[in-house]
């Protein structure tokens, strides 16, 4: 405050303020510091009440709990004994920090055994209830790696496995492809490898069962894959029956010659199934932000650009950048990924589809991560502590694209969500069985 005086002025402050030595700003007084210098060292009528400063007086109130202390504001709250080192957790323990206290827990990947409080790995393969991996799993210390059969290699999220088509088993010269016993027949005559580089036809004697004789020296006018054979009768126009069950899609006769036939977008293996071609091998016209998505028949090029105020951690990852919000104190992160998925028509329901895991290193005292679907009702999640498995929860009947949004939320000890992961699934449904 200012006082006028004779010929000039001076400056005064109210209670609670001090004057500073350039006589005109005033310092708030902290009479809980200025109490101690007294004997009883409290200006609070209890002695076991805290006093606490504020702008111009003070304020006496109970003490906090144990584990709590008192803010700026007067509140109290939790203390973070795992930042402050006010713990006894051992070498090889995580500190977990919880209102009021605090728990020792081993690493992931590792369990408590007591008495002895030690931490002891976890075999991840052999967990009851769990399946880590969809083929082969080996534990290592703390952990465990996936890997896939042989015909097989370790898709993109590395649990899951996806046939390799280059290592399916081809037939060798004079293999014999037998089906269902039958007498019907009097005779076949089997396309066989000429010394001459051309297809010759031999008479194999009446048996009691139907043979295909495969020949790794076809006729310049046959594709390799192509399954024949030449019946006794060359009028009959219609394949039989039986030769048709080799045949994925279409079966046509000509000249009594039976052959397998696949839809555009398929090729046609040596047993008459027919493979989808991948078509992003070849045809791949997408542009950097999308990704050739390979479904049944044919392709398509998806979305893989990441959201405003997102970056790129690699192709189909997204990471928002992490900065500590006014509103809730603390760094909240967020994550988006793309996957693709190709299914065929009467997909049936219970069918998983595919694992998807929690991002848990963003924050060390997690305790779950909740799984839940955002938009579609023809899934189903069976969720773990840190993973989630996708099902259908219908037949898939209708051809088409049935895409899916899983969230995965994971929750401090304080019930605060500390990280969002979206996994954006795009899912195409084939015409075909196949």
């Amino acid at each position: 405050m200012c006082i006028n005086t004779d010929g000039g002025y001076r400056c005064t402050c109210r209670i609670g303020y001090v004057l500073q030595l350039d006589n005109t700003t005033c310092l708030d007084i902290d009479e809980c510091a200025l109490s101690m210098r007294f004997e009883g060292g409290n200006f609070c009528p209890q002695e076991d009440m805290e006093c606490l400063n504020t702008e111009g007086s003070f304020k006496c109130m109970m003490p906090c709990e144990k584990g709590f202390k008192r803010n700026i504001q007067g509140q109290c709250e939790d203390v973070n004994e795992c930042v402050t080192g006010d713990h006894n957790c051992g070498e090889f323990l995580l500190c977990l920090n919880v209102e009021g206290g605090f728990r020792c827990q081993c690493p992931r990947g590792f369990r408590k055994s007591m008495p002895d409080r030690i931490c002891i790995d976890v075999d991840e393969c052999t967990e009851v209830g769990v399946r880590v991996c969809q083929q082969r799993c080996q534990n290592t210390m703390g952990a465990y790696k996936c890997s896939c059969n042989q015909g097989f290699y370790l898709a993109y999220d590395q649990v899951n496995c996806e046939r390799n088509v280059s290592e399916l088993i081809k037939p060798t010269k004079g293999q014999v492809l037998t089906t269902r016993p039958s007498t019907t027949r009097k005779q076949m005559i089997s396309t066989v490898g000429g010394s001459d580089g051309l297809s010759k036809e031999t008479v194999i004697p009446k048996t009691t069962s139907k043979s295909i004789l495969v020949t790794d020296k076809p006729s310049t006018s046959v594709p390799l894959t192509t399954i024949r054979s030449i019946v006794s009768t060359s009028s009959e126009q219609q394949c039989a029956k039986w030769y048709q069950k080799f045949c994925d899609w279409k079966c046509v006769a000509s000249n009594g010659h039976n052959e397998c036939f696949c839809p555009a977008g398929y090729r046609r293996l040596y047993n008459g199934r027919c493979h989808d071609r991948n078509e992003c091998l070849t045809h791949n016209d997408c542009s950097t932000s999308q990704k050739c998505f390979n479904t049944k028949g044919s392709y398509k090029c998806v979305d893989y650009s990441c959201p405003q105020d997102y970056k790129q951690i690699f192709k189909g990852g997204c990471e928002k950048t992490c900065t500590i919000s006014p509103q809730f104190g603390f760094c909240r992160r967020f994550y988006v990924f793309y996957y693709t998925l190709s299914l065929t028509k009467n997909t049936k329901t219970g069918k998983v589809l595919l694992r998807l895991k929690a991002n848990e290193n963003v924050v060390r005292d997690m305790s779950k991560a909740h799984f839940y679907i955002y938009n579609n009702s023809n899934y189903k999640l069976r969720s773990f502590t840190d993973r989630a498995e996708l099902l259908t929860n219908r037949y898939f009947r209708f051809s088409g694209e049935n895409n899916v949004i899983v969230v995965s939320d994971i929750f401090d000890s304080k019930d605060r969500m500390v990280c969002r992961t979206k996994f954006h699934i795009y899912v195409d449904v084939s015409q075909y069985e196949f």
